[in-house]
């Protein structure tokens, strides 16, 4: 039962999302956007992990990882889909970005040679139906 709690907050909380892109777009511009996103996300995520006492050190080869998967996952992809919300319908765009996750699947395999399973690519199906 925990599981499908969590699945169904993610949906809610997802699918929420692209509602309040359409009333944010227009106000400021899209990088705008994502930045405020991205930083009130990681004000939530700093105090959950700081509330938790979780210890939040790593190398500075490690902080590079994080800055590179920051820029490109959650910086210049959500830049995107804010921008292209501009010329395709909502409902287009999340359809198109719920494509992401076949994306990285497909750059796992490629650079860091993981293999397929059958459950990340049922969990992919998932995600995207």
């Amino acid at each position: 039962m925990q599981h499908l709690a969590l699945f169904v907050v993610s949906v809610l909380i997802w699918g929420s999302t692209w509602l309040a892109i359409n009333f944010q777009l227009g106000v400021v511009a899209p990088e705008v956007s994502v930045f405020y996103r991205q930083a009130l996300a990681s004000l939530l995520l700093f105090t959950w992990a700081l509330g938790r006492r979780m210890n939040l050190r790593f190398s500075l080869r490690a902080h590079g990882w994080f800055a590179l998967l920051g820029l490109t996952l959650f910086g210049l992809n959500y830049v995107l889909a804010y921008s292209a919300q501009n010329y395709i319908p909502s409902a287009m765009n999340a359809v198109l970005f719920a494509t992401m996750v076949w994306i990285n699947v497909l750059m796992a395999r490629l650079i860091f040679r993981t293999p397929f399973e059958a459950h990340v690519l049922l969990g992919a199906a998932l995600g995207m139906a």
